[in-house]
């Protein structure tokens, strides 16, 4: 049966990490990576970085990436096309080897998340079983099947949004005065002040996009469908 699974990793195991810790208010989001005969060719996003030309220039050094092309831009973000190095034997190659498709993933100074589909259980513990072998701390936070994740999903929020966004509620983060503060949140998560307010402003972000904005796009095109009879 098709697995899901939740994923972090220190910043430092993944190739892009230096590159994110010399613009430590960067960053990445990678596009769905597709196993090809020639390897991943993932495509990914830098966000809010004060210098792309050098954040650039830092993952052309490594290793791991054998080419890497801009291919898009925006006022605050840069879309990249990275060609991965064959000869590495990193988490990218690891994904190819486990036949997983990368559904998301995203890179902070505080470290990497990644959602990662399998085609089955096993692929999983051959994943990680991979990463360990050479090093690689990456921890599974959790694993479930493709059913339970279209069963979960809510408003387009991911588990840790849904859970961070419930907390701050009902401990009074969005009353006046604030019954609790982004540093006592991120002190019960365990998790740095600077990733919960991401996660708040990512979170509120989806939650609206999929209320606010959805209700008014739909009544729009019902307002435009009654006058098109």
């Amino acid at each position: 049966m098709v697995s899901i699974g939740e994923f972090h990793l220190p910043l430092d195991d993944f190739p892009l990490g230096e590159a994110i810790a010399a613009e430590p208010d960067v960053r990445v989001d990678f596009e769905q990576v597709v196993p090809t005969d020639d390897g991943p060719i993932p495509f990914f996003w830098a966000w809010d970085s004060g210098n792309f030309d050098e954040f650039a220039a830092v993952v052309r050094r490594s290793p791991a990436i054998r080419s890497l092309t801009e291919t898009a831009r925006v006022a605050s973000g840069r879309l990249y096309r990275a060609t991965w190095n064959p000869a590495s034997r990193g988490i990218v190659y690891a994904l190819s080897k486990a036949d997983a498709t990368l559904l998301s993933a995203s890179g902070t100074v505080d470290g990497w998340q990644f959602v990662i589909r399998f085609p089955d259980r096993s692929r999983v513990r051959e994943l990680v079983e991979f990463c360990t072998d050479r090093g690689l701390a990456l921890d599974l936070d959790r694993v479930y099947t493709q059913r339970d994740r279209l069963e979960r999903t809510q408003y387009g929020l991911t588990d840790r949004q849904r859970r961070t966004l419930r907390t701050a509620y009902d401990q009074g983060y969005y009353d006046e005065p604030r019954g609790v503060t982004q540093t006592e949140l991120a002190r019960q998560f365990d998790v740095s002040q600077r990733a919960i307010s991401r996660r708040l402003r990512r979170g509120a972000g989806r939650l609206i996009g999929s209320t606010i904005t959805a209700t008014d796009e739909a009544e729009a095109l019902s307002t435009a469908s009654a006058e098109g009879k």
